[in-house]
């Protein structure tokens, strides 16, 4: 039973998908994600064919597939294409090997095991978890080269995955890609070194790009936001996806909870420690704010504390204290 698992488990090991070939491949070249990945396939591995399958389509809003061959043409000749047919006649391609290997439920059987790995639903909810929560402290520094730039601020809503529902055979399906407002516009933000990342569980909180440079074929002029230290530009048909509803109404919802956040954050009284200062003008409740970000919601400085541990600063209707 041992030795089932065992050789089980390197099957799943050798088509986690990112992790290069089958000799460079070990368990420690694996992210997290990627372990995690491969534990939640190994749960699968007893399950008949079929299910397995199922499972996918769910992964992409689907209820069941089929799998298909398609025999190729030129240099490939001899060869064939294997493919997921959803139910909504959707096609996720799963590989190509030579077309009498292609039609033996062994070889599929293999290459809808290497899928289920990167496309089930537990692991696509996981993927979006972890890169939000490392794209979110990303943001902050995006923003700081945008504000020196004189461009506008992002604010991150979600990180969403290309399913089948109303798409055809979209070349994206199955990328992961982020929902963004710049200037209150929603807008999606493709590029593919980002769905790789998020797909590998690499996404970093730190910038990949030392030096700040524009999207290629977009021009400086077309810039107005920074993401990963590249300019983009919101107006452009570029590096983008037409929003499905759902994917359109989970983003207005994040906004408008991000939002009411911003707010909660730079509002001074939402921020008061509950301490109070007393200067010779008066008692002032102490908030927490830095006076970069008092500043920004329409404070400025008043007076200082005689002992010069704290700056009064006021809007010409109320007044805080801050730590100078």
């Amino acid at each position: 039973m041992l030795v089932k698992k065992e050789e089980a488990k390197k099957t799943i090991l050798n088509n986690v998908p990112g992790t290069g070939t089958q000799n460079e491949l070990n368990e420690k070249t694996l992210t997290l994600l990627q372990k995690r990945a491969m534990e939640i396939a190994d749960r699968y591995r007893d399950l008949p064919l079929q299910s397995k399958i199922d499972i996918i389509a769910h992964a992409f809003g689907c209820r069941t597939g089929t799998i298909r061959t398609s025999p190729c043409r030129g240099k490939w000749r001899g060869t064939s294409d294997m493919f997921i047919c959803f139910d909504n006649d959707a096609k996720l391609f799963i590989g190509n090997r030579l077309t009498p290997k292609a039609k033996t439920v062994k070889v599929q059987k293999e290459y809808v095991d290497r899928t289920l790995v990167a496309y089930n639903p537990e692991i696509v909810q996981i993927t979006k978890e972890v890169a939000l929560s490392v794209l979110l402290q990303r943001e902050v520094k995006d923003n700081k080269v945008a504000l020196a730039k004189g461009l506008k601020p992002y604010t991150l809503l979600n990180v969403e995955f290309r399913d089948a529902i109303s798409l055809g055979n979209s070349p994206y399906m199955g990328w992961y890609y982020v929902t963004l407002a710049v200037n209150g516009k929603i807008r999606a933000h493709l590029e593919s070194g980002l769905q790789y990342e998020i797909a590998d569980g690499k996404v970093s909180s730190t910038l990949t790009r030392d030096n700040y440079y524009v999207a290629g074929a977009l021009k400086e002029s077309d810039v107005d936001y920074v993401f990963d230290n590249v300019g983009f530009s919101s107006k452009s048909s570029l590096y983008t996806l037409p929003l499905q509803e759902a994917v359109l109404e989970r983003a207005k919802k994040r906004l408008a909870e991000r939002t009411i956040q911003h707010e909660r954050d730079f509002t001074p009284d939402a921020r008061e420690t509950g301490e109070t200062v007393r200067t010779s003008r008066g008692t002032f409740h102490v908030t927490d704010m830095s006076r970069e970000q008092i500043e920004a919601v329409g404070y400025g400085f008043h007076h200082q504390s005689e002992d010069g541990k704290y700056l009064i600063m006021g809007n010409g209707k109320r007044a805080y204290a801050i730590l100078a």
